[in-house]
């Protein structure tokens, strides 16, 4: 027998492991009835636990609730892993988070257009029938909480059989690793995740963007002007400061260059200014045609592009990348990214950039200021600048 205060461990331990592992959970359940075959907590946990892996378990299931791209990638990373390791796929559209609506950021509930009606009939599930894949146990979460385990690698067969035991489930990532161990499947699952309109609209965008041309992931939106720029999370690696487009576009003269951007408020002026100050920038605005969503399309044209430069592991760029494997992904050096920044410090402050835009250079180069391990007290002055130019800023970690 157990002493109490060891049953009451025991328990902790049981029901710490029942939502990341089941499969221990169980086992440490089992090993535990060994010593007190009678208990009534622990007899039920086994019968709950074991009835759950025995329903529950099995499939590659994602409802994650993030933006459009997060929630696309880990979509179609699931679909091509249950193909790869012929399980079963589910996914949710809506989460306990709700709606996301702001000036410069939207995700609905409902299930977007985008999706063909055959993906929908045969992997979609409700919310409500997401949630029964966690256990009954677990507090309620975000539903990408379910009972599974995220993985971003590719699993030999015994390891497969190991995560499944002892996971019961695997969890659709947004980023995968081994992406090129899956191709075939992963264009599989692009063709069957989008309608037919999508895929016409694809093939006209393939007739009329250059294949010569250079992609810059601006983004700007709600990283720079909206409530994302409060976060250190949402600023770092989500989007260039414009100063550093600029010096993308003038090394890039010579071809054609196609900027992205969230086309809303004060980042629509700036789109538009550089427009209007370089002969050899498109605006991806221009493609865009019919009541398709922006952001898909915008991860499509970027695909079509030569080279295409990204502040971060963006999961638009993610996207691109799945259309397309070839696309070079590009992103900005740090000390570079920080001398371009730090050349443009004294002309930006008199220049025509907005103050938000101006407080968002400074709170770049306080992150690579950091990173590159400069002296505090220049940390320090790039921090002053930010409280300046944004006092209503609240970075959490200023």
């Amino acid at each position: 027998m157990f002493e109490t205060a060891e049953i009451e461990i025991l328990k902790d331990a049981i029901l710490q492991l029942e939502p990341k592992s089941p499969g221990s959970a169980l086992n440490l359940t089992a090993l535990t009835l060994n010593r007190m075959p009678d208990d009534s907590w622990f007899k039920e946990r086994r019968s709950s636990i074991g009835e759950y892996i025995k329903q529950m378990s099995g499939n590659v299931l994602t409802a994650r609730h993030d933006g459009t791209t997060e929630r696309l990638n880990a979509i179609v990373h699931g679909r091509a892993l249950s193909l790869k390791y012929d399980l079963p796929f589910k996914f949710s559209w809506a989460t306990d988070v709700g709606s996301i609506h702001n000036d410069l950021i939207s995700i609905d509930n409902n299930l977007p257009s985008y999706f063909s009606e055959t993906f929908i009939e045969q992997h979609y599930i409700t919310f409500d029938e997401m949630k029964k894949y966690k256990l009954s146990s677990q507090s309620p979460t975000p539903a990408e909480y379910i009972s599974g385990l995220r993985y971003s690698k590719l699993l030999k067969p015994a390891e497969l059989q190991h995560v499944l035991q002892s996971y019961c489930n695997l969890v659709g990532p947004e980023r995968f690793n081994d992406a090129h161990l899956i191709r075939k499947e992963l264009n599989q699952a692009l063709s069957e995740v989008f309608s037919s309109s999508y895929h016409q609209e694809f093939k006209r965008l393939d007739a009329i963007v250059s294949k010569q041309s250079v992609g810059i992931h601006y983004r700007g939106g709600d990283v720079i002007f909206g409530i994302s720029r409060h976060e250190m999370n949402g600023v770092w690696g989500k989007s260039f400061a414009l100063p550093a487009v600029e010096k993308l576009i003038q090394e890039n003269q010579k071809r054609d260059v196609i900027i992205f951007g969230t086309p809303l408020g004060d980042t629509k002026d700036e789109l538009f200014y550089l427009k209007e100050k370089y002969s050899n920038v498109s605006l991806s605005l221009k493609f865009l045609e019919g009541d398709f969503d922006g952001v898909v399309i915008d991860s499509y044209i970027m695909s079509l592009c030569r080279q295409l430069y990204s502040a971060g592991n963006t999961g638009v760029a993610v996207l691109a990348n799945l259309f397309n494997p070839k696309l070079l992904n590009s992103q900005i050096a740090p000390q570079q990214y920080f001398d371009t920044l730090k050349s443009s410090f004294n002309e930006s402050e008199g220049s025509d950039y907005k103050p938000l835009q101006r407080s968002f250079i400074n709170i770049q180069l306080y992150l690579l200021a950091k990173s590159l391990k400069r002296p505090s007290s220049e940390c320090d002055l790039y921090l002053e600048n930010v409280k300046t130019l944004d006092p209503e800023n609240r970075l959490e970690w200023q």
